[in-house]
């Protein structure tokens, strides 16, 4: 299962479109939704907060089954965050991008506790949306 976070007002226009569209602004995850390896804990929740300002419950976290896009052939890309290398030579983000909330220290075992990110070409049908959650 992975998790794409997002405001409510933005989940709100997914589901008018009927579709997760993939970020439009220049930058190395544009063309691409992006998502957490949901590993069954908040602490990317936690991260993601940390200086953005959600009252509660508008941040929602939206879940797909991965499994269910590849066998419809979407392309999906694991953003490898275990090595210098594999960051700096990634396509896309990495949860490393989030080690600054975590006293930028790869051994602490919330950041640990963080899946890694996978990148999902172009659009999503909302059909692919197993559930929700708000926080």
């Amino acid at each position: 299962m992975i998790r794409h976070l997002t405001s409510e007002d933005s989940y709100n226009s997914i589901i008018n479109d009927g579709i997760i569209k993939p970020r439009a602004k220049e930058g190395r995850d544009k063309g691409v939704v992006s998502f957490e390896t949901f590993k069954g804990n908040n602490t990317f929740i936690e991260a993601f907060k940390k200086g953005k300002n959600f009252s509660s419950g508008q941040l929602v976290g939206i879940f797909i089954d991965e499994e269910k896009l590849q066998n419809e052939h979407f392309k999906l890309y694991v953003a490898d965050s275990s090595s210098v290398y594999s960051r700096q030579n990634s396509k896309y983000t990495t949860k490393y991008e989030n080690i600054t909330k975590f006293s930028g220290d790869e051994t602490n075992s919330s950041y640990m506790s963080i899946g890694e990110y996978i990148h999902v070409e172009g659009e999503i049908p909302i059909k692919f949306i197993e559930r929700i959650e708000r926080y």
